[in-house]
């Protein structure tokens, strides 16, 4: 009688020891070059392409000719994978796991991304080069749409969080510091900084399907360019409230201070912060004039 203990251990060791053969694939098992097979995603009797820490790799043909005329196939598609790679989300061997009963950002899960990369390396060590190409095209295609959805998303969302900021800043201002400090200008050019900020917030918000985001860059670069964007709002705001508190600008319109003064002191705060252009325009002019 072979004990259950005596199995364990066998599969322990083939689990261990460096595959050779295509029939010599399993999951949990080494490849030839002694890495972890995490998924096996495609397998025939000619070739095995499978999932490791580092990517996705085939197993070429047990026969020496057919494995010399598959390397020549898959090395063709050299340009293309690595392009994908550089693209595709690392690998765990919980990720089949998260793909299915997790929340993903995305609808489509990271498998079928994996599975269609290995479909069209399939094709090409097949010979069907084109259908190849067409397949990790697609998948490229689908990348890229992911990693700029990812970036226009962080970067609205750090926009939308500096904004709540500056708003529990402003709150906080009106209904806390301001009782302490009676000093009109001061409550005024805050309130015109948030005035800014918001309209900085209203650009990014309506032009974020336009935002154009390199693929190649890392989350938290959209995160900083975000950030970015509000303080040069916040700025705008601050500075135009300068120009037109020393006269340099607008003066007619800010002649005598009333209730339609101030709300329009206001709405050119938002049209700065909005406008990248507007306070540049406005110093160049300002320069000229002087």
């Amino acid at each position: 009688m072979i004990s259950t203990s005596a199995i364990s251990d066998s599969s322990d060791r083939s689990l261990n020891k460096p595959a050779k053969l295509v029939v010599d694939y399993r999951i949990g098992g080494l490849d030839k070059r002694g890495r972890r097979v995490l998924d096996i995603l495609w397998a025939t009797k000619d070739f095995v392409i499978f999932q490791h820490a580092k990517g996705i790799s085939p197993h070429f043909s047990d026969d020496d000719e057919e494995s010399r005329e598959q390397a020549k196939r898959y090395m063709n598609l050299g340009p293309y994978l690595s392009r994908i790679n550089a693209l595709l989300p690392s690998f765990t061997e919980d990720n089949q796991s998260s793909d299915q009963y997790n929340w993903s950002f995305f609808h489509t899960p990271n498998a079928f991304l994996y599975r269609e990369t290995a479909r069209a390396i399939a094709n090409a060590l097949s010979g069907n080069h084109d259908l190849a190409i067409d397949i990790l095209a697609f998948v490229e295609a689908r990348l890229i749409a992911r990693r700029r959805t990812q970036g226009q998303f962080l970067y609205l969302l750090t926009c939308t969080v500096i904004l709540a900021i500056v708003m529990l800043i402003v709150f906080a201002h009106e209904y806390w510091i301001a009782l302490s400090i009676d000093f009109w200008p001061y409550r005024e050019l805050v309130r015109v900084a948030a005035c800014g900020t918001i309209g900085g917030f209203i650009s990014v918000a309506i032009g974020i399907r336009k935002l154009d985001v390199d693929p190649d860059t890392r989350w938290w670069v959209n995160a900083f360019y975000g950030f970015i964007r509000l303080t040069i709002a916040f700025l705008s705001a601050v500075v135009l409230y300068f120009l037109i508190k020393g006269k340099l600008i607008f003066e007619p319109l800010f002649t005598e201070t009333s209730d339609q003064a101030v709300f329009t002191l206001y709405a050119f705060a938002v049209a700065a912060g909005s406008s990248e252009t507007f306070i540049p325009n406005i110093l160049r002019k300002t320069e000229e004039n002087s």
